[in-house]
């Protein structure tokens, strides 16, 4: 019988193996033999279960089997790649891996174990950290190279588990220098420190020469000398300069930096005196840029022309501070690495590469020139990571405009529950309701979102919102149990204003004090009705939405309770309960989780230091008022975003409805971006610089996607499906992707079930007749199984699975596009059996080009004759081709038989659309055959929605083919 504590051995023995294993199958690119899969497992059951006897053994290798076959055989996703292999040379083999040592990997990974860490993330990160890896180049390549990468992950998602991981796989690899840019303030470069140490040392490093271990002796492998402390003032500055001995090849050496100019200054002249004579320092540096988006990019950037990618105006090059001392850091290296980490890529990836020259300045402090290579553009790689299921974040707290559903009920609108109950003041003094500025336009009213007026006094739904966080943080202590140490944190974020702070603290230690006093010296009848309005909050906010939570997530650990569990602990949350102020003025205060020998129950009241990057344990209450103009930052605010395993039933957000619709528009901006990553999965020939990047924003919103300084090279872009075909003219000229698409064809039909009937509603060619259609097709059908699923080669720059999908979505909630007709055309070409009962002939084209990666149809036609106007019925075929040739006669043109493409979609009305599949039959240009290649167009209708258009902002490669696009003209448009 295996007990609790070889319970938890097997389930290490389970993780261990599984990563090692994982590592033989990326590296070996095939499934593993069942002969080395089994020994790895009886090995690490050899090591770890030595007491078990023979019989339990047995029963744990069945079970860790089982397991491991499961997750082996699962196709993971977790990470998303694009990348540029030029110059790139691939190490990372089978039999390189077995020569590394990876103790610091081990290491981290056991720490994680111990911290209680979630099978599944630490699998994960596995997994990403080392394809990561493999896209850097071999520390023991010689000299030169460099790496440009940057890691996109979701706020609060574990990046900093992802980069220290990586950091972990580098050092066991080889690399000797470690940098971590951590942030703007000394509250995230101290965090990061210890984050470090106790990931990554295994020992503190709060105090110089003074070890204090962390977790178990610290960990083994390759002596790493940290340069920087965990204390205030453990920053890389002049002191730490002077006692840097001179670099040995035997050690590694670790930085944790503020992006600072002064300490980066520091550093740079430390690196700078470890060489003679100009020369470079020859060890490999790995540089993290954590929140790569904010102070790092080029404040100055110019613009950029579209097709010459030179800028515009020369003279204009003058990078900012930060932006010069990291790019001249790195320049100290023959060998580096730069990966950047951040949630909010706009900036970055709105970012040109600069031109293939290097620059210098003159730094009036050092006295001298200092050389600094091209900018940071992630020219290597851009990854993006999946968050797992248990993740919270914009799309599953704010939910979609067009989508309620996937919403789960944290939000409470300040607006709606207490109506009337903020007031402001303006500059003139009056009271007002309006919390913004406003600047009159020739469009009318604009808000000018970050300019937010002062409250008049404390409101009433802050006051709910504090009884609310005493009954979350009740529920929190009773399910971790009172003996351990259980955090919780309530967020008043309401201004940057470090003024306004003291205010808020003055009003919510009051408000304590109040509620205090009515359990201590107060009167029966005024804590009988203190007491019966908490019931009410607990009865209404709680228990009225336990059961939405309980069928929206899926977290063993939610376990519900009844008023009377609850009320008891009431005052002694209240007598712990404290309140401080966060932010940079001498009143600010640091949140010391980690010295707290008790739990905290704590209000953080701040603007700024709250607003990036600083993690809240056990945040369960925001009251959100502060707002940007901006998305990035706004993004980042969101402190509430992350893991809530055991307590996202008790999580509020409070904030009024302007602000819910800020965050709103950002949620679909950032599932936006993800479905374009997710498109890239089968684009194996995108690298950084082909990017076609775009950001979707709302008509006449108030907020800016990034700051104009770092974004000049931005282009508006108004667009929609409206009245527009999207066909698939170019189609793909590599076997596998069209063998791909015929399963995703077939599969797809089959999923349909049986064909409402055969031909086409309006009989006028012959050749029709063995076409099929079928109608009312179930849209999520279309939608999840075949356009998710289907590969299309990115010269259709039309189509994008996303858009499209958005699009639908949006439409679909006013009333449109909801009666779908899918139409698998038969042609003139060879007969094909898609299935027993379905059996048509290929359509034949001809191509025009054969390119790199596709082939272009004949004048970019896929539809040819009356296709499009499959599922018209005769008399609106008839008024189509009527409308037609009156404006052909117009013109002066002759009739004809075939309507205007936009007569179709005008005449079909706005809740049909059709969907056309083909199997194409092509001619090459040297008159050779190739078979049974899948294409297919979406035939939208005419929407009667004036705002059917969508806006994004498009970066410079968007722009260029969009502009190429619309030069080559649209084909299948045009009438003679």
């Amino acid at each position: 019988m295996i007990d609790d504590k070889n319970r938890k051995l097997v389930e290490k023995c389970f993780i261990d193996a599984l990563s090692e294993l994982k590592e033989l199958e990326q590296a070996s690119n095939e499934p593993l033999s069942d002969e080395i899969v089994e020994a790895c497992i009886r090995y690490k059951i050899a090591c770890l279960l030595k007491t078990l006897n023979q019989e339990d053994k047995d029963n744990a290798y069945q079970t860790i089997r089982h397991n491991i076959d499961k997750e082996l055989t699962q196709t993971r996703t977790n990470i998303t790649f694009l990348s540029d292999a030029t110059g790139h040379e691939a190490w990372l083999t089978h039999e390189r891996i077995n020569t590394i040592k990876w103790e610091h990997w081990h290491a981290y990974r056991n720490y994680l174990i111990e911290e209680h860490a979630k099978e599944d993330q630490i699998i994960s990160l596995q997994e990403t950290t080392f394809k990561i890896l493999a896209k850097l180049e071999d520390p023991e390549r010689p000299a030169p190279w460099d790496t440009r990468g940057l890691v996109v992950g979701d706020v609060q998602a574990g990046k900093t588990s992802n980069y220290i991981g990586l950091l972990a796989k580098a050092i066991d690899a080889g690399y000797k220098f470690i940098i971590i840019l951590a942030g703007m303030t000394s509250d995230l470069r101290l965090q990061t420190q210890k984050r470090i140490d106790a990931g990554l040392l295994g020992r503190s490093t709060a105090t110089q020469g003074e070890h204090g271990i962390i977790k178990g002796k610290g960990f083994p492998g390759k002596i790493i000398i940290p340069m920087t402390m965990a204390s205030v003032k453990g920053d890389f500055n002049k002191g730490a300069s002077s006692s840097f001995q001179p670099i040995s090849e035997d050690n590694c050496y670790l930085y944790v930096v503020k992006k600072n100019v002064s300490v980066l200054r520091n550093l740079y002249k430390d690196l700078q005196s470890k060489v003679e004579n100009g020369h470079k320092i020859s060890q490999p540096l790995i540089m993290i840029d954590d929140e790569a988006d904010n102070a790092s990019l080029n404040g100055k950037m110019v613009e950029y022309d579209l097709f010459t990618n030179k800028p515009v105006d020369q003279d204009e090059i003058n990078p900012t501070a930060i932006n010069r001392f990291i790019r001249a850091i790195l320049c100290c290296f023959s060998r580096s690495a730069y990966i950047g980490y951040t949630a909010t890529p706009f900036a970055n990836l709105f970012g040109v590469p600069d031109i293939e020259k290097e620059l210098s300045f003159y730094d009036a402090h050092l006295k001298q020139e200092v050389k600094i290579g091209e900018d940071l553009f992630p020219r290597s790689f851009v990854s993006y990571l999946k968050s797992p299921a248990s993740y919270y974040g914009p799309e599953r707290i704010f939910g979609f405009s067009y989508d309620d559903e996937k919403r789960i009920p944290v939000v409470v609108n300040i607006n709606e529950k207490f109506p009337n109950d903020l007031t402001y003041i303006d500059k003139n003094g009056k009271e007002t309701k309006q919390p913004f500025s406003v600047k009159y336009t020739t469009k009318g009213k604009k808000l000018i979102p970050n300019k937010l007026k002062p409250l008049k006094e404390m409101p009433e739904s802050m006051k709910y919102s504090i009884r609310a966080f005493i009954l979350a943080s009740i529920v929190r202590r009773k399910r971790k149990g009172f003996d351990d140490i259980v955090h919780n944190t309530m967020l008043i974020h309401i201004d940057r204003y470090t003024a306004v702070h003291g205010k808020l603290k003055e009003w919510v230690n009051d408000y304590i004090d109040e509620m205090k006093t009515l359990f201590d010296t107060g009167e029966p009848a005024e804590h009988s009705e203190f007491m019966n309005d908490m019931k009410d909050i607990w009865e209404k906010e709680f228990k009225a939405k336990e059961q939405a939570f309980l069928s929206m997530v899926d977290d063993p650990d939610i376990v519900p309770y009844e008023w009377d569990n609850i009320s008891d602990t009431i005052p002694i949350i209240l007598r712990e309960i404290s309140c401080v102020i966060v932010n940079g003025t001498k009143e600010g205060q640091n949140l010391d989780y980690d010295n707290a020998k008790n739990s905290l129950t704590v209000i953080a009241i701040g603007g700024d230091k709250l607003a990036r990057g600083l993690t809240l344990e056990g945040l369960t209450t925001s009251y959100f008022l502060r707002s940007s103009k901006l998305f990035d930052s706004l993004s980042q605010m969101g402190r509430w975003f992350g893991y809530r395993n055991g307590y996202i039933d008790v999580c509020r957000i409070y904030a009024n409805s302007q602000i819910l619709s800020f965050f709103e528009e950002v949620a679909e901006s950032s599932y936006d971006l993800k479905q374009q990553f997710e498109e890239l999965r089968t684009k194996e020939n995108m690298t950084p610089r082909k990017f076609g990047f775009r950001v979707r924003t709302r008509p006449s919103s108030a907020m800016e996607i990034t700051a104009k300084s770092k974004s000049p090279n931005k282009h508006n872009l108004k667009y929609s499906f409206s009245d527009c075909a999207v066909p698939t003219a170019y189609v793909p000229n590599d076997p596998e992707y069209n063998e791909k698409n015929y399963k995703v064809f077939t599969s797809f039909i089959e999923k349909m079930g049986s064909p409402s009937g055969y031909g086409r509603n309006v009989q006028t060619e012959s050749r029709n007749k063995k076409s099929v259609r079928w109608e009312k097709v179930n849209l999520n059908l279309i939608i999840e199984e075949f356009l998710k699923k289907v590969y299309v080669d990115e010269a259709n720059f039309k189509f994008s699975a996303s858009g499209i999908e958005d699009y639908i979505h949006r439409m679909n909630k006013k009333g449109e596009l909801q009666n779908w007709t899918v139409a698998l055309i038969s042609g003139d070409g060879k007969e094909t059996e898609l299935n027993p009962y379905i059996k048509i002939r290929q359509s034949q084209r001809k191509i025009e080009m054969a390119r790199t990666t596709c082939y272009e149809l004949d004048r970019r036609r896929l539809p040819t004759g009356n296709d499009e106007s499959f599922d018209l019925t005769i008399e609106q075929f008839n008024k189509a081709l009527m409308e037609t040739n009156k404006l052909r006669k117009q013109n002066g043109k002759n009739e004809t038989n075939t309507p205007a493409p936009h007569e179709i979609r005008k005449i079909r009305g706005a809740d049909r659309c059709l969907l056309l599949l083909y199997l194409l039959e092509i001619e090459t240009v040297n008159k050779e055959k190739i078979y049974g290649i899948p294409g297919f167009m979406i035939s939208f209708p005419e929407s009667n929605d004036p705002d059917a258009d969508a806006e994004y902002l498009m970066n410079n490669v968007y722009a260029k083919n969009l502009k190429i696009d619309e030069a080559n003209g649209n084909a299948e448009e045009e009438d003679d």
